[in-house]
């Protein structure tokens, strides 16, 4: 186990992309290329797979998403070039999975752009993009693309499945999300809750939480959505989420005691700390952040974060003897 010493801070929400529904959780793959070793999928024939309508989708997401005057593919017909053009120069496909009853499709996508760059050479040239990045579209079950669900900028090395769900699921880090038992989308900081249905779970306990910040625009608000044994606190948008979300709000942090959910290495509330300390090898059992508060859970807890100093989404588990007795989700953003 790993060890540190945490301060007070705020928690704060990152943005998400837009989610896709499903019914039947998937297995994670034995192994999955990391986005360090997509070249490797260059070999197959991206032609047959990035489509006119893929293509007409790429073009659409990234024309829309920046102050470009024109978006095209590198071999159009467009004439000179102008300031402010945005070029596609490749589009690589590096992997799919399946989310449900749809698939996300994942390419890297190499650009250029043309524009004046420093004042003292006022004459205009290509410039190529510096990051890698990919976007993830939706293919239904038919092999038709019908959405971009996101980009992901490669800040780190995480696996293309990795990538894929976590834009296809508006998930900050899809190890820090919860499965409900006979649902296939994950819940998590980032997501909307999806896995609760009208009928079986009835509706939930809306608690508002006034005067609770940040708040970034008008109509945007802090509340506490809750069913049995689940709260979630949760982040509505109001006006600064723009025409093209298909979302409202986005969870912050998960509390549960229900036994039927696990994270993504199949902890759920029931098992031993000997299977957490398993599951999670590089867990730390050092302080968290607010853990003097009133209405922290308990004092004997392990954590689990990608980050050392507890920044982004973790998960807590909270222990009665030996036994997980709840879990939470918190995204702790800096």
């Amino acid at each position: 186990m790993k060890k540190r010493i945490a301060a007070m801070a705020f928690g704060m929400v990152m943005m998400c992309t837009a989610m896709t529904s499903c019914n039947q959780k998937e297995a994670l793959p034995t192994e999955t290329p990391h986005a360090s070793e997509i070249e490797a999928n260059t070999q197959i024939d991206s032609e047959s797979i990035l489509t006119a309508e893929a293509r007409g989708l790429i073009i659409e997401h990234f024309m829309a998403n920046g102050p470009y005057k024109r978006t095209y593919f590198v071999g159009e017909d467009v004439g000179e070039a102008q300031s402010g053009d945005q070029r596609i120069d490749k589009v690589i496909y590096v992997g799919e999975e399946p989310t449900g009853e749809t698939t996300g499709v994942a390419f890297q996508v190499e650009r250029s752009y043309y524009n004046t760059w420093h004042s003292d050479d006022p004459t205009p040239s290509w410039r190529n993009e510096q990051c890698s990045v990919y976007i993830i579209l939706g293919r239904n079950e038919d092999g038709q693309y019908y959405e971009v669900r996101g980009t992901y900028n490669l800040t780190k090395d995480v696996s293309v499945h990795q990538i894929i769900l976590e834009v296809s699921y508006n998930l900050i880090d899809l190890e820090v999300s919860l499965w409900r038992d006979g649902y296939a989308q994950p819940v998590g900081p980032g997501s909307e809750i999806t896995f609760f249905d009208e009928v079986d779970d009835g509706n939930p306990k809306v608690e508002l939480l006034e005067d609770w910040e940040p708040v970034y625009s008008p109509g945007a608000y802090w509340c506490k959505q809750s069913w049995d044994e689940f709260t979630a606190t949760c982040y509505y948008f109001g006006e600064e989420h723009g025409v093209n979300s298909s979302y409202d709000y986005c969870v912050n942090a998960i509390d549960t005691k229900r036994t039927d959910m696990e994270t993504m290495r199949g902890i759920r509330v029931g098992a031993t700390r000997e299977d957490v300390l398993k599951a999670y090898p590089e867990i730390y059992d050092s302080h968290y952040w607010n853990d003097t508060d009133p209405d922290f859970p308990g004092a004997d807890y392990l954590w689990y974060c990608d980050n050392e100093d507890g920044w982004g989404a973790a998960i807590l588990f909270f222990f009665d003897g030996d036994i997980v007795s709840q879990i939470r989700l918190n995204n702790m953003f800096n």
